[in-house]
């Protein structure tokens, strides 16, 4: 990915010479014989210009963000940049998809024309090649820039190309890597330069049902499975119990786990299990439980670290008891809490794998998951889990404080 992001960068730099050409736009000089055809950009490039100067950054990038809207990020071009992938969105995912690639451009063009002229404007030239054709040259002291505008018979944006470099074409390939390997929100907010990435806040859901999209694992089809979204407030939010049947669920959710390395989930609790101790098998119960699914090997046995909720263990211990596909195990809290209500959690996973396997791990982590359980302890336990949410930038640790000695 990172190479494609460096190429991508270049698009940047194309989208911005695009803006500065506006200057030489407002002038109203070389048009004469093609403002039938661009008539309506030239106004809408003029309106922007005028309106610039005076914008903070919020309100350029908003500004920016409608202009390549209209112009250049239209539903044509998303739906060239995905192929077939459009009709498998619904029509809010479409307008989503449009709205994300326009705004993370619109912040790639605000900064990188904050960067390059802080404090004065560059010398443009602008020469009309052909009726469909504009060719900007950027001149900044000794720097020089030349970018060809290619535009449709509305007189839209079709195409920005230098040193036989087509923008148009190179998005597309990225996108549609994107969309091929990551799930559509997980896109979505990277197009957008998002900061945070949704992963289950369980309001697709209706209350009294299982969360869509999530899954249990085969060896437990003939379980009782006590997951069940429940509303409070207005918010659903999922509700875990268990009486002895232990079952994990998981939703499979692959991310880049090295752009966005920050985990957070909100959880409370309702019923530890008594004595629960997860170093022994006699006692591994937690109240509440949550998996992060970094890889598989070709036997599908999991590489995993599971936060927990632990009714003994101080927060900070980390541990895994001894056999095949066990998850290393992180006390986020502990024992009864200090007061009703919810409790945020956020921890850095890519730092914890790191800690724990001495090694980075893969480039994408495959999946989250949860687990409340009392069956070693055979009583009862219940928990509730909500908004699961990834960060590219937190102040958050990994959560490990101290690795003890496997226990059995």
């Amino acid at each position: 990915m990172v190479n494609i992001r460096n190429k991508r960068n270049r698009f940047v730099v194309f989208l911005g010479l695009l803006f500065m050409a506006s200057l030489w736009f407002s002038t109203g000089d070389g048009m004469t014989e093609n403002t039938a055809i661009n008539n309506r950009l030239v106004q809408s490039i003029q309106e922007l210009v005028r309106a610039y100067p005076r914008l903070d950054r919020d309100e350029r990038i908003t500004q920016l963000e409608l202009w390549l809207r209209r112009w250049v990020i239209t539903e044509r071009y998303c739906r060239s940049m995905i192929g077939n992938y459009w009709f498998t969105l619904i029509a809010n995912r479409r307008r989503a998809l449009v709205k994300a690639v326009a705004h993370g451009l619109a912040m790639d063009v605000a900064t990188w024309w904050e960067k390059e002229f802080p404090n004065a404007s560059p010398e443009i030239e602008v020469n009309l090649a052909k009726p469909h054709l504009i060719v900007v040259q950027v001149h900044q002291g000794e720097r020089t820039w030349e970018v060809q505008v290619r535009l449709d018979d509305s007189g839209g944006v079709r195409d920005i190309v230098t040193d036989h470099f087509s923008i148009a074409r190179h998005h597309e390939h990225y996108a549609m890597k994107m969309m091929k390997r990551y799930p559509f929100s997980f896109v979505r907010s990277v197009l957008a330069h998002d900061d945070k990435v949704i992963v289950e806040d369980f309001e697709q859901t209706p209350p009294g049902h299982f969360p869509y999209g999530w899954h249990w694992l085969p060896r437990d089809n003939n379980k009782e499975k006590l997951y069940t979204v429940v509303e409070e407030d207005g918010n659903r939010y999922l509700k875990a119990r268990d009486r002895g049947a232990s079952v994990i669920i998981g939703k499979r959710f692959r991310w880049n786990v090295h752009e966005y390395p920050y985990l957070s989930w909100r959880w409370r609790v309702h019923a530890l299990p008594p004595g629960g101790d997860e170093r022994y098998t006699e006692t591994n119960d937690s109240a509440a439980g949550v998996y992060v699914t970094f890889s598989r090997n070709f036997l599908g046995i999991p590489k995993s670290i599971k936060y927990v909720w632990s009714t003994t263990l101080p927060v900070g211990t980390t541990s895994r008891r001894k056999g095949i596909g066990r998850p290393w195990v992180i006390v986020a809290r502990s024992g009864k809490p200090d007061r009703d209500g919810w409790y945020t959690e956020i921890f850095n996973v890519l730092e914890a794998y790191r800690k724990i396997f001495g090694q980075d791990p893969p480039r994408d982590a495959l999946a989250i998951g949860v687990l409340t359980d009392a069956n070693s302890t055979r009583s009862y336990a219940e928990a509730d889990y909500d908004d699961f949410i990834l960060y590219r930038k937190a102040n958050a640790s990994s959560g490990i404080l101290k690795i003890v000695p496997a226990g059995k």
